[in-house]
């Protein structure tokens, strides 16, 4: 490992951080609906590891919806996974993208409050896409929408964005 990691440092040296196999991430200039949406699934479904992204759901459509909106940024394909729960997991393999979506998403996290209304109803979208569920009982007339998520802070921006939608929440 050590005799690989040399090598590999003389051949490509001061490139941390940057493909050297040519699978550049694009980027973006200015947010669009589509890449918060995108953005905001790789909070809520993905996963970054220190080179490489995930997106998991069983969902689809939604791993669809995924690929597509990672092609604004990216041009190559996902390794794609499936478990025996039927969870597609979809691997982009690049240190470039992965520091790339890092920096994005605490960027997005830190300011969808204050972007425009299309912004914010892509996150929640995203966020109930990925996180939320609805349970309807009719003998009590109950009809809820629930997000799950771990994340304290993450909880109470949703109940902010919902609020400025005048929905109130829990």
């Amino acid at each position: 490992k050590e005799e690989n990691r040399l090598f590999l440092n003389s051949i490509k040296p001061n490139l941390k951080g940057v493909s050297w196999t040519g699978r550049h991430c694009r980027g973006f200039q200015e947010w669009t609906s589509g890449v918060v949406s995108l953005v905001a699934h790789t909070i809520f479904d993905g996963e970054f590891n220190r080179t490489n992204t995930f997106y998991h759901n069983r969902s689809m459509a939604l791993i669809n919806h995924f690929k597509e909106n990672m092609k604004i940024i990216y041009d190559f394909d996902p390794a794609i996974y499936k478990d025996k729960n039927d969870v597609i997991r979809l691997g982009y393999y690049s240190v470039e993208l992965t520091n790339f979506l890092k920096e994005k998403s605490e960027h997005l996290v830190k300011s969808i409050s204050s972007m425009s209304m299309d912004f914010q109803r892509a996150f929640l979208k995203a966020f109930f896409d990925d996180e939320g569920s609805i349970s309807f009982q009719k003998k009590r007339n109950s009809r809820r929408v629930k997000g799950y998520q771990y994340n304290d802070e993450i909880l109470f921006l949703i109940q902010e964005l919902l609020k400025n939608f005048g929905i109130e929440s829990k």
